[in-house]
């Protein structure tokens, strides 16, 4: 089992604990215990591509649905938001394994 196979993407946690979790800790605290269960459970480093992709794929993933869901899925809207070109935004869609259905 790799240490990727050990996270839960915030991504997967029902809303409730999503609420939970997020009012009692801060994005950096998070992304801090986030780094340090990184770094003390994967010592062979051996997580395709490493921690930066790891963590900023994770981010990504959650604010993009998040923010595409706000706008019912209207990418021009979407990228306003996020201050990103919609082509920027619909290449990190497509690198991201988002389909037409969840955009």
């Amino acid at each position: 089992m790799s240490f990727k196979d050990t996270l839960t993407p915030l991504s997967t946690l029902e809303p409730k604990e999503k609420n939970t979790f997020l009012n009692s800790i801060t994005l950096t605290d998070f992304i801090a215990q986030y780094c340090d269960s990184y770094l003390n459970n994967n010592n062979s480093f051996s997580t395709k591509g490493g921690l930066y992709p790891l963590l900023i794929s994770e981010i990504d993933r959650s604010l993009f649905q998040k923010v595409l869901e706000h706008t019912k899925g209207n990418q021009s809207q979407t990228a306003d938001i996020l201050g990103i070109n919609r082509n920027t935004l619909r290449k990190k869609l497509k690198n991201l394994g988002f389909n037409d259905e969840q955009k």
